[in-house]
């Protein structure tokens, strides 16, 4: 895999490689929806991307492609949760 994994102390730096959905992962293109009219943030992770709306602090739209036949359960106790450091953390819910 090409892309780093978020740690606990994700940076812009660590998150700037990330891909986000692959749009053409159900071999035909299915991009994420727009939001006419609306100022969102694009933020892509490893496999999903999320379209943030700043001015609500939560996302509007998720796209995520994963293969259901793969899927491994992974312990995340004790996981905190963290504010993704590319954007504003008064544009997102805590």
């Amino acid at each position: 895999m090409d892309e780093l994994p978020i740690t606990p102390t994700a940076t812009v730096e660590s998150l700037a490689g990330r891909k986000g959905v692959d749009e053409n992962f159900l071999g035909q293109p299915v991009p994420l929806p727009a939001l006419a009219g609306t100022e969102t943030i694009l933020l892509p992770y490893t496999h999903f991307s999320v379209l943030m709306r700043s001015d609500k602090r939560l996302a509007a739209v998720t796209g995520v492609g994963i293969d259901g036949e793969t899927l491994t359960d992974l312990d995340r106790a004790g996981i905190p949760w963290k504010l993704d450091p590319r954007i504003p953390a008064d544009q997102q819910t805590g």
